[in-house]
């Protein structure tokens, strides 16, 4: 006998379905059990699935921060609106009545006033110095002086320190 012969009349002996018969080398039927195959699948898909959740779960914290930030931005600038109003309206001008004071006198002094006096320049003494004498009397142009016009102001009164 072949061996595909006894595969054949094996399997067309064996009633049960759960169970196959085979021969070992003595002649004596043997029952062993029918392997029965597990729904397999592979890591990708459940890697796949796992990812796939990862990501949305993700995606749901970003746009939960994001809109977190939206209403922090938003709430800050009313605030700084509103300190922006508050300040503006600080800064208009508001009348404000006139205070009454006591008045303010100040004490007359014991002392007499001075009298001024004006400068002493002693320009008539220079111009009736020669001119020969004098070095700068030539680098001034003429010597006649006949266009300077002078101030004759002079004061003898009392001088009061």
């Amino acid at each position: 006998m072949s061996s595909m012969e006894r595969k054949g009349s094996i399997s067309s002996t064996c009633s049960d379905s759960s169970a196959e018969e085979t021969r070992d080398g003595v002649g004596k039927k043997i029952k062993i059990p029918v392997t029965v195959p597990k729904p397999f699948s592979f890591t990708l898909y459940s890697r796949l699935q796992q990812r796939r959740d990862f990501d949305d779960d993700l995606r749901k914290r970003q746009h939960a921060a994001e809109e977190r930030d939206r209403i922090s931005r938003e709430r800050q600038e009313r605030e700084e609106e509103l300190e922006l109003k508050k300040y503006r309206k600080s800064l208009n001008f508001k009348a404000n009545p006139i205070r009454s004071y006591s008045g303010i006198y100040p004490n007359p002094s014991e002392k007499e006033l001075t009298i001024p006096q004006g400068p002493r320049l002693l320009t008539e003494n220079r111009l009736r110095t020669n001119p020969e004498d004098n070095p700068r009397a030539d680098s001034r142009g003429s010597s006649d002086h006949s266009d300077i016009v002078y101030s004759t102001y002079s004061y003898n009164g009392p001088t009061v320190l």
